[in-house]
């Protein structure tokens, strides 16, 4: 802007007058400005200089606008913001590009986070809507990842499981872990000790997972608590039944329980008499209640024992004795069986093995130089009965057949013919030892170990 002086001179006076900024030279404006965004909204400060009037074109479509300052609402996007900024000189134009991100928020919920196996979860996406994309991660769920915004997920495995959520849009993403967010149970297991003191017995609960508990004694009397414990008053065996309970459901188990001053003892084995080596397995049988055996085995290896159904050889011929001691919280018994296992003869035991072979020399009734004890020919037309025997020998023959009975040096005990049908051997008179009986036919011969037994 400039001033303007004039100054007027005349014959007698003179004069002059000044007017400051009393001519103004506009230039173009200088076009600026400032764009605040918060969220979808932008606010737009003008920061021209010598605009007398303002153009905003928002770069998405929407109107123009003529305010100085306007607001502008805006979608997710990228945008090129452009400012006219206007006065009578002419005008200048300004453009911005600005970027509306909306960051999205991850976060989800579900109905419940407890359950019980199979556990199906109907997962509720609640994200805010700026998000367009998600990834779900399930540790011990099926499936174990999801792509869907509202996904379904079944856990088949008790324990407590981690869920995560990231959820994206075009520009951004965010992520949201929530640990041990889904809570699996099972069903209770039953389970419990007890220990016995005189008539009273003192249970001790070891159940899983069981919120209730109900107890039947056997006798009538029952219990909700825990670990209870309960006076028979009356020796004896009951059984004890415990029902647990929880939201999933509950289990029984059901135990015998022995009330006994002093415990009962007994014993059995799989078998009392044979050849040596006898290998015996011993079966305690004696009430529930013993804590501790104590074996003593005559004759055996080994001859003591702590185990419960201890397996013991016995490696010579003889009768032995069995002890057995057991013991329970409230006092100690014990049985003694005289002679319980016995260990035959070798005599009586010819198939034992790496047994050595006895010839019998030839008295002339076979064509064969010698006979040997183990070799035993099958006959289909000759059975022989009882074989050990301590009095009598029968034998069914078929007709038509010579018998001979001879002992370990070859010297003939008996002889004679069969008829069809039985016969019978006296053999009573005979010491006890190992024979051989031979029988021939016109069509076979047969030599086969008699076992005499006294």
């Amino acid at each position: 802007m400039y001033k303007v002086k004039l100054t007027v001179n005349g014959s007698v006076y003179n004069a002059t007058e000044t007017k400051e900024m009393y001519i103004t030279i506009d230039s173009l404006p200088i076009a600026d400005f400032l764009a605040n965004i918060n969220g979808f909204d932008v606010d737009f400060t003008n920061q021209s200089t010598n605009a007398l009037s303002h153009t905003w074109n928002f770069g998405d479509g929407s109107s123009l606008s003529s305010e100085a300052n306007p607001k502008h609402t805006y979608k997710d996007g990228i945008y090129d913001v452009t400012y006219t900024a206007t006065n009578a000189c002419g005008n200048t134009v300004i453009k911005k590009s600005i970027t509306i991100v909306i960051r999205p928020i991850a976060s989800f919920k579900t109905k419940t986070q407890t359950g019980c196996v199979p556990f199906t979860v109907n997962f509720e996406n609640t994200s805010t809507i700026t998000a367009t994309d998600f990834i779900w991660t399930f540790p011990g769920g099926t499936p174990s990842t999801s792509t869907d915004k509202n996904p379904v997920v079944v856990y088949n495995t008790v324990g407590k499981f981690d869920v995560k959520l990231v959820a994206k849009n075009s520009l951004s993403a965010d992520s949201l872990t929530s640990s041990e967010f889904i809570k699996v149970e099972d069903k209770p297991i039953s389970d419990f000790q007890n220990n016995v003191t005189g008539f009273v017995c003192f249970f001790t609960d070891k159940s899983i997972k069981a919120s209730k508990y109900y107890w039947e004694f056997g006798d009538g009397k029952t219990s909700t608590l825990p670990s209870p414990s309960h006076n028979y008053g009356v020796e004896g065996e009951f059984v004890v039944k415990l029902i647990t309970e929880n939201f999933c459901g509950f289990d029984t188990l059901e135990r015998r329980v022995a009330i006994y001053l002093i415990p009962k003892v007994n014993f059995t084995s799989d078998v009392f008499k044979g050849c040596a080596p006898f290998n015996v397995n011993f079966q305690n049988t004696s009430s529930i209640d013993v804590n501790d055996w104590d074996w003593q085995f005559e004759g055996g290896t080994p001859n003591v024992s702590k185990d419960a159904n201890p397996s013991v050889t016995f490696k010579k011929q003889g009768k032995y004795t069995v002890k057995l001691t057991v013991k329970n919280n409230n006092g100690t018994n014990s049985t003694t069986k005289i002679k319980y296992i016995e260990v035959v003869s070798p005599v009586l035991c010819p198939d034992r093995p790496n047994k050595k072979k006895l010839k019998i020399p030839n008295n002339g009734f076979s064509s064969e130089e010698d006979q040997l004890l183990n070799r035993i020919d099958d006959s289909e037309s000759t059975i022989i009965f009882p074989n050990p025997t301590d009095n009598l020998i029968n034998i069914k023959g078929s007709g038509l057949q010579s018998y001979e009975l001879v002992d370990f040096s070859g010297k003939q005990m008996s002889t004679g013919l069969l008829a069809e049908g039985l016969n019978a051997v006296d053999v009573k008179n005979f010491d006890a030892g190992v024979y051989l009986l031979k029988i021939v036919s016109q069509n076979e011969r047969t030599a086969t170990k008699v076992i005499i037994a006294k």
